[in-house]
């Protein structure tokens, strides 16, 4: 006999007093959530004892914790341009734990700006995380989350801070955390030009402070830091030798 997804259990036991209900649902509850149609059915399948519109987009204006939703007119387009994105980004998949964090927190911000459902946004979208970050192959476990933690994450992601939901969503990964060889390489070539502009803009920035005068010490003594920096990831010989070493480590077992 089947048995209920880990994930889904914290979920099921939120809904008391119906958990056995909900329990008995998640014998049969969708486990794959990417597109904007499974996406509603995972909805339609958790509601659809409780709300005769479970599954369906809200039609009325919606605020939650202080965030206001999108117009209701705007929900069908703003979720599909929001799969779209997750999509083009291969469903999260390929991603070491801690850039999944930071690219499922943009994913979760922009769902709950969006906030396509008249109640059960959260537990929905905690859900469709869990099924994320498991068809991507990692461990995750919705029993860890802290709430309070969670909502204050909310409560930034809403003004375009998505550090602490990035934190808050990496906590519910185990403590120790591995990566694979090919993730690793993935990593170091896909991160080299992201790097590089963010440098590039932060010297930018620092020179500019120091033309006007407003640059002491710490500034450029942050300025050498960073050209050096910027110099070794220009490198293609110490690139190089980082995906060595990568290789050496797969070689021995690591």
């Amino acid at each position: 006999m089947p048995t209920p997804d880990r994930n889904a259990q914290v979920f099921f036991r939120s809904c008391s007093p119906q958990y056995a209900m909900y329990l008995k649902r998640s014998l049969s509850m969708p486990l794959v959530t990417d597109t904007p149609a499974k996406f509603r059915e995972l909805h339609r399948h958790l509601f659809q004892d409780v709300y005769d519109w479970a599954g369906k987009y809200r039609t009325s204006d919606l605020v939650v914790d202080g965030r206001t939703g999108v117009a209701p007119e705007r929900v069908p387009l703003a979720i599909t341009e929001r799969f779209h994105q997750l999509e083009a980004m291969d469903g999260l998949r390929n991603l070491s734990a801690d850039r999944f964090a930071n690219a499922a927190a943009t994913h979760i911000a922009g769902l709950q700006e969006i906030l396509p459902f008249r109640h059960g946004n959260q537990q929905v979208t905690l859900l469709h995380m869990a099924h994320l970050a498991r068809n991507a192959g990692h461990d995750f476990e919705l029993s860890r989350i802290d709430h309070d933690l969670w909502t204050r994450a909310s409560a930034k992601a809403a003004v375009n801070d998505e550090r602490l939901m990035s934190h808050a969503i990496a906590t519910l990964f185990p403590e120790v955390r591995t990566m694979t060889p090919d993730q690793a390489r993935r990593e170091v070539l896909e991160l080299r030009a992201p790097a590089l502009g963010e440098i590039s803009d932060r010297i930018d920035a620092l020179q500019a402070a120091v033309k006007t005068g407003a640059g002491g010490g710490l500034v450029t003594r942050e300025l050498r830091g960073l050209r050096e920096e910027k110099s070794a990831l220009e490198n293609d010989r110490q690139v190089g030798a980082i995906l060595q070493r990568i290789d050496q480590a797969q070689k021995a077992g690591a």
